[in-house]
């Protein structure tokens, strides 16, 4: 493999390429140079080393700015598309519903929430009872912090739901909503509808040993997390769940 000698710094370093990469490697070297150039007043005055990390800093920088802009852009085009398939004239109901929901779902993957809603509580008056509509709201409506609304909505579709898988996530979704306001007890019921629903989602377990501690229920806590141990005995929040438990139980030696 051929190698390319070169002087950075008054070192000099070798490196190996392919015949191929000749051409664009002697173009980054060159680009390099010129990044370092920038630094030539501290030369002397700062190792070499230091030199290179304010390189590849200032090189990082620009990478965050161009990271950015495509973000940008690709929030811009997003909306742009979404928009673009809603303006089809003499579109039948059920696919404006499914343009819809895409819309939403898109805009809640570049962050826009405000929009998302604005999609979904469309679709919603197409079709009020549609179940992956209003999943998707009520998901949106905890991002904006809505939970009266959130809680509301999956409640809704908790009573129109017959498979029990889509049941415990809805239960998950509503004991979670109900922490974020600080009711435990609800909290609490719903993480148990989970598991008894799923006995091996371990999420929901997880978090309904968290509620039992908030609620200073230790033993219960406790039990929960020897049975998350037994499940996943390599997942060190189990341990450390289960000390706290135990020794917030009045057996500190157990949890040693």
């Amino acid at each position: 493999m051929p190698i390319l000698k070169i002087e950075i710094l008054g070192s000099m370093i070798e490196i190996n390429y392919q015949e191929a990469e000749k051409e664009k490697l002697e173009r980054l070297i060159s680009k390099l140079r010129v990044r370092i150039s920038e630094f030539n007043h501290n030369i002397g005055q700062i190792s070499d080393s230091k030199i290179f990390f304010l390189a590849a800093l200032k090189a990082e920088d620009h990478l965050e700015e161009i990271e950015n802009l495509l973000a940008k852009k690709d929030k811009e085009n997003t909306i742009k598309y979404a928009d673009a398939s809603l303006a089809l004239p003499d579109t039948d109901e059920d696919i404006l519903l499914q343009l819809l929901v895409n819309a939403g779902d898109c805009s809640v993957r570049v962050d826009e929430l405000d929009m998302a809603s604005n999609y979904l509580e469309r679709a919603l008056l197409i079709d009020p009872d549609d179940i992956s509509v209003l999943k998707s709201i009520a998901t949106v409506y905890v991002g904006r912090n809505e939970l009266d609304k959130a809680l509301d909505i999956f409640t809704r579709t908790l009573e129109q739901t017959e498979d029990n898988q889509e049941k415990a996530d809805l239960h998950f979704n509503l004991g979670t909503v109900y922490l974020k306001k600080g009711n435990a007890g609800e909290a609490q019921y719903h993480f148990e509808e989970t598991a008894y629903l799923v006995p091996d989602d371990t999420e929901a377990i997880f978090r309904l040993a968290r509620t039992l501690e908030e609620s200073e229920r230790w033993r219960s806590a406790l039990n929960y997390y020897k049975d998350l141990i037994d499940m996943d005995p390599n997942n060190p929040d189990y341990y450390r769940g289960a000390y706290r438990a135990s020794f917030n139980d009045g057996d500190p030696i157990s949890a040693n």
